[in-house]
């Protein structure tokens, strides 16, 4: 059964886009939020193809921080520590 969702950063995105099951990785989550400057990062035009390709098809969602000191920020980090413990 998925986990509800986790949250990437653009160095997993990078490292995992290299994997040739990258796909696998929506059969562990639900959903995996992309900070929206994790985007700006990204240089490749394969990766973001793909995470093109993943928020079309729902698998991926941005993330645009808006309290990064309040209850957004908590939410984030928490999410961060709970994908540690599996």
């Amino acid at each position: 059964m998925p986990h509800e969702f986790t949250v990437a950063d653009t160095c997993f995105l990078i490292d995992w886009f290299r994997y040739r099951k990258m796909d696998s990785i929506f059969r562990l989550f639900k959903v995996i939020f992309v900070p929206e400057n994790v985007l700006n990062e990204i240089e490749s035009e394969r990766t973001t193809s793909w995470i093109s390709e993943g928020l079309r098809r729902d698998c991926l969602a941005l993330y645009t921080p808006l309290d990064e000191t309040g209850e957004v920020r908590e939410l984030v980090e928490k999410s961060y520590f709970l994908h540690l413990s599996y």
